[in-house]
């Protein structure tokens, strides 16, 4: 691949970080550093990124038509597909967090704390509005809609695949958030390339945001973090049931894709 193809799949991360860092330090001058607003200035400079983002994937959605051609529109196969898509994330991210969490990992990433503590801070609504709805449409717009596309297109669906994947793990800047952001963005990457509908992973990943914030705040299924004979059963169930999931979700698509 010629430098200027790798740097076609760059370059619209760093223009996404430059954005946002940019505002995120003017915020931090304006309002201040507490943990409490810590996802105000998350969701404010997250969303002053999605219209250059939206510029770049719609770039990219034109030179996807000329290879696939306009593609079929169904409410019924959309609300299908949505429905595995909710069920594939977020039983597999359940289960991905769990085992995480029975590893030392958690306990010597400080990075880790100090990014749970922030994303967990302030607000519950708040939280949701930053990590369900504006957040998961940049990084899904970003990753899945341009990185993934553009990847796929200079190199193979593979190779789209693994380098939307990785560099959303690198992202989150430590080893925990890595290894969960990894996974969970091959199996968004995996969705989009089956389906072609960037929408079902933005809504997969603010389904795996809620339950997240959902199990912080209440404290439902905290016994499945532990590795016990209920946790280990709980957290290898879920996995069982986001890959079927997902299986179902392939071939379904494939099938309407046929029609």
């Amino acid at each position: 691949m010629k430098k200027s193809s790798v740097w076609a799949v760059f370059y619209p991360i760093f223009v996404y970080y430059l954005i946002s860092a940019c505002v995120f330090f003017s915020l931090n001058i304006l309002i201040g550093e507490a943990q409490e607003i810590y996802m105000l200035k998350q969701l404010i400079s997250s969303g002053a990124t999605i219209p250059c983002l939206i510029a770049f994937w719609k770039q990219d959605n034109e030179a996807e038509r000329v290879v696939y051609g306009k593609q079929k529109r169904s409410l019924k196969q959309y609300m299908m597909q949505a429905a595995l898509t909710c069920m594939a994330v977020g039983a597999f991210g359940i289960a991905v967090n769990n085992f995480i969490a029975m590893t030392p990992l958690v306990h010597v990433s400080a990075g880790f704390q100090t990014a749970n503590e922030n994303f967990f801070g302030g607000d519950v609504l708040l939280q949701i509005l930053a990590s369900c709805v504006v957040v998961p449409v940049a990084e899904e717009l970003l990753f899945r809609g341009i990185v993934l596309k553009r990847g796929a297109m200079l190199a193979s669906e593979g190779m789209g695949i693994f380098c939307s994947a990785v560099l959303f793990g690198i992202i989150h800047m430590n080893l925990v958030q890595f290894i969960y952001a990894a996974l969970l963005g091959a199996l968004l990457a995996v969705i989009v390339t089956k389906t072609r509908r960037v929408s079902l992973a933005v809504l997969g990943h603010a389904t795996a945001n809620l339950i997240a914030i959902l199990r912080a705040s209440s404290g439902i299924l905290d016994f499945s973090y532990q590795p016990t004979v209920a946790g280990i059963g709980f957290s290898v169930g879920m996995l069982v049931l986001g890959v079927g999931a997902m299986m179902v979700l392939v071939r379904y698509s494939k099938e309407f894709a046929m029609e």
